[in-house]
């Protein structure tokens, strides 16, 4: 998303940007553990793919 606003004086302007390139992507957990005797049995302390990632840009203009 791009977005240019108007100009504050004269010569001073502004503008921004959004990006979000993983928006709709999904969390793909892990698999359980599954070593018997471990605190960790059936519980899922990973995932596969990345989170998400946010990119907020501004720039100003003179």
């Amino acid at each position: 998303m791009f977005k240019n606003t108007q100009r504050f004086a004269e010569r001073l302007g502004l503008q921004s940007w959004a990006e979000v390139p993983k928006l709709f992507n999904r969390v793909r957990c892990g698999y359980p553990g599954r070593a018997l005797g471990n605190r960790n049995l059936g519980a899922i302390s990973g995932r596969y793919n990345d989170p998400r990632l946010v990119q907020l840009k501004l720039r100003l203009l003179f």
